[in-house]
């Protein structure tokens, strides 16, 4: 069984509010903070909102807007009129930190955040903890070997063969269950011509996939109207709410939740009478064995066509931080050192991933002011990056 598995986000919206008091929050407002060219607004808007528009670094997506109700609580409709959708764009999804990246973007242009709108999680994998292949188990679940617990209604996609029906894709639930779950062929999605997706692959690579075979996904859509979720086996439950996916390991434990209820197969058996036994009472078959002590991968860097900072320097942080501890034999020395650490952090990028190891050490004394730095070097930049050439 592996121990690690490649959890990801796939999708992540969350509803917010502008403040009222202050500018609104317009194409124009945005390109006055992150410069002229870095805003592309669509002709038409949504179902729901006027407006849509998306903000570039470079040439990457970083954030979707979804602005203007046109069901406006001041003209007798339904939603605030300040209110507003945030959406990741699916690159973003598979950034080191997707969740802390949309909060300080809430936080640096004063956007209050009601709830969550939507968030995806995806497992990737080539073979089932049981060993099974997937593309084997479509093939038996449609031909009744097995049975699935809950989300009765389905669909799924495939190739009709002179030899066998190839299912590649099936998506469990009702257009409006709360959480919908799918089982499909990622590498043949990706394989489509125009659907190829690097960072996907950078990072299956990261957590040991065998990207020579097939990839395969199960995926839980989960909707805003989605509260809680229950173990069946020993009836914990989880809140569902932005901080339950803070962090990857935080969402292959809510992935472990999900697949325990809405992954749930069951052998087709039969009664000593020969009648179909109800399928609560029927074997389970095994498909995942993932436990609580598992980790999920992280991402080393942020998945762009460049990479804007040298991990070499923070090798160097922490180099001096050693001495700063261990080695450093009078104050000068220490207030030396922490003014080189100041100084790096200040002129060059330091990624998400190294930045959670600084943050471990703010139980020093040595750090507070380092951190200080990092945190309005943060705030004042967040899109600063630096370009690429051609920009």
């Amino acid at each position: 069984m592996n121990t690690y598995r490649c959890i990801n986000y796939d999708w992540l919206e969350v509803f917010c509010l502008e403040s009222g008091a202050l500018q609104p929050r317009t194409a124009d407002y945005y390109r006055s903070v992150h410069g002229a060219s870095s805003v592309a607004v669509r002709e038409y808007g949504t179902p729901m909102y006027e407006e849509m528009f998306t903000i570039y670094s470079g040439r990457s997506a970083i954030m979707e807007i979804r602005r203007v109700p046109k069901s406006k609580q001041s003209e007798g409709g339904i939603f605030p009129d300040n209110c507003c959708h945030l959406r990741l764009p699916n690159r973003m999804c598979y950034s080191v930190d997707p969740v802390g990246f949309l909060l300080n973007f809430m936080k640096m242009h004063k956007l209050q955040f009601v709830s969550l709108k939507r968030i995806d999680l995806a497992l990737d994998f080539n073979y089932f903890d049981s060993g099974d292949d997937p593309a084997a188990f479509l093939r038996r679940y449609h031909a009744n070997r097995y049975a699935k617990m809950y989300q009765r209604e389905f669909a799924d996609h495939g190739r009709d063969s002179w030899q066998t029906k190839d299912h590649n894709s099936i998506k469990w639930g009702a257009p409006t269950s709360d959480i919908s779950t799918k089982l499909y062929d990622k590498t043949a999605e990706l394989n489509r011509q125009g659907h190829d997706k690097p960072y996907i692959r950078e990072a299956w690579k990261a957590c040991g996939l065998d990207i020579t075979k097939p990839v395969w996904r199960v995926e839980f859509s989960i909707s805003a109207s989605l509260k809680n979720v229950m173990r069946d086996s020993d009836g914990s439950t989880l809140p569902v709410e932005l901080f339950s996916f803070r962090d990857r390991n935080m969402c292959l434990n809510m992935f472990m939740l999900l697949a325990d209820r809405y992954f749930d197969f069951r052998y087709v058996e039969k009664r000593p009478d020969g009648k179909l036994q109800r399928k609560d009472r029927c074997r389970r078959k095994v498909l995942f064995d993932i436990q609580p002590y598992q980790k999920a991968y992280r991402p080393v860097h942020e998945p762009t066509e460049k990479h804007y900072y040298d991990r070499s320097l923070f090798q160097v942080v922490k180099r001096l931080a050693a001495i700063a501890f261990d080695d450093a034999e009078t104050p000068q020395q220490r207030d030396a050192v922490q003014t080189v650490c100041a100084m790096i952090v200040k002129h060059y990028a330091v990624d998400d991933y190294h930045l959670e190891w600084l943050y471990k050490m703010m139980s020093s004394e040595f750090w507070p002011s380092i951190l200080k730095t990092i945190n309005e070097e943060k705030e004042q930049s967040l899109f600063a990056t630096e370009r690429s050439d051609d920009e």
